[in-house]
């Protein structure tokens, strides 16, 4: 069986970077993970309801 991955992204202030973030991981071979996003400003959350 093969496992899975857990990116955890802490991050500040940083939306503009964090859509880069996103679509590289969306890039990647490898599906099994979970992104795990952790904010400081509610302006980030309109942007995770993009994916």
């Amino acid at each position: 069986m093969e496992e899975g991955i857990s990116v955890i992204m802490p991050t500040f202030n940083q939306a503009g970077f964090i859509r880069r973030a996103i679509f590289s991981l969306l890039a990647q071979n490898y599906q099994k993970w979970e992104l795990i996003i952790i904010w400081l400003y509610t302006e980030l959350a309109n942007l995770s309801d993009q994916y």
